[in-house]
């Protein structure tokens, strides 16, 4: 089965509000787009805005994946009739367009199913029905609604505001205090005005995050695909998965892993199929003890956690502990490269390595 890869890396962005991406983004996705490598097959195409080919890239031809070939819209023209299936990095109304447009063949849930499984929301909701909220977490309608919560104890350590869509820290503001800054004063009443949705929630002292990779089947029981830690920076910047991680702690891993299967089988019976990333946090609590947050974030899309998986897979073969880094730097001696040193004749300012 020949099947077309879409790296539409900034899927969020484009479901919070159709738009044009900024020229960053654009390049952001422009230098992800060859890491979809590692989960394609022989005869698979990938999609790009212009002419590529992995050139100058060592690393690849040691794994045996400098034969992939990659295609702009033109070149798809002909190729569209030996497509047999379209795999974006997630379902969006412009992806579904390009697929009508080409006459590529597209199975995939509704728009509708996919903006409901994505939306902070619907993981606030599930929480509160299976009985998993975050202590603290609330829906914010105005500045007076905000302004009221952040007086509670519960925030003493400072907040975190989320717009309903959102990904690798961007539509969020962070404070370690209860005060706003005049900038993130601004930022909020900017989106209140425009009738975007936000959510507010205590600033945890993480002690470990989780990257859960699940796959929901139209009928049949959703299954598990890993499980991977997930580190992100100060500013909730996704920056590192680890494949395969040895010596998780037992019992909140296995009351994450609970609430997390009872979370994609409504998913599922919602009418949302396909791929789903879920991020789970065990943190500390007031009194010291760990405590667990199984639906951090809902990802009804590919994620950096399952592109991980399958490049420990390609660079060290079922090994524990494997680590799929984004840096401008190598992270570790030994590293290998998982992105090229240029697209377009420009360098990559966004670099992937895996390393154990």
């Amino acid at each position: 089965m020949s099947t077309l890869w879409i790296g539409n890396f900034c899927f969020e962005d484009e479901l919070d509000a159709a738009k044009t991406l900024p020229l960053k983004l654009q390049r952001l996705e422009a230098e992800l787009t060859p890491c979809l490598i590692a989960a394609s097959q022989p005869g698979d195409f990938i999609l790009t805005k212009t002419p590529w080919t992995p050139e100058n890239w060592p690393e690849l031809e040691a794994m045996g994946l400098a034969n992939r070939k990659f295609v702009t819209p033109d070149e798809l023209r002909d190729l569209a009739p030996s497509i047999e299936r379209t795999q974006p990095w997630g379902w969006t109304e412009s992806a579904r367009e390009f697929c009508q447009k080409f006459q590529l063949l597209m199975h995939s849930p509704s728009q509708k199913a996919v903006r409901d499984v994505n939306s902070r929301k619907t993981s606030r909701q599930l929480s509160i029905e299976l009985g998993c909220p975050l202590p603290g977490e609330i829906l914010i309608d105005s500045m007076d609604d905000l302004i009221s919560a952040l007086a509670s104890i519960v925030y003493e350590n400072g907040f975190v505001i989320k717009t309903e869509f959102g990904q690798s820290g961007r539509g969020q503001i962070r404070s370690e205090t209860t005060d706003l800054a005049a900038s993130q004063l601004a930022w909020v009443k900017k989106r209140l005005k425009t009738g975007s949705s936000l959510f507010l929630e205590p600033r945890l002292t993480p002690i470990l995050e989780l990257g859960i990779q699940w796959d929901i089947p139209e009928s049949g029981e959703p299954v598990m695909f890993a499980v991977t830690q997930l580190k992100s920076s100060a500013q909730g910047r996704y920056t590192q998965t680890i494949v395969h991680p040895s010596d998780l702690p037992e019992e909140p891993t296995t009351a994450i892993l609970s609430f997390q299967r009872q979370a994609v089988q409504r998913l599922q019976a919602d009418g949302y199929f396909g791929p789903v990333g879920i991020d789970a946090m065990i943190y500390q609590g007031a009194d010291q003890r760990p405590q667990v947050r199984p639906l951090q974030d809902i990802n009804g899309r590919w994620t950096m956690g399952r592109l991980a998986c399958f490049w420990a897979q390609q660079c060290f073969p079922d090994r524990r502990d494997v680590g799929w880094t984004h840096s401008r730097e190598t992270p570790v001696p030994g590293a290998i490269r998982t992105s090229p040193h240029q697209v377009n004749g420009q360098t990559v300012d966004h670099a992937t390595w895996c390393h154990e």
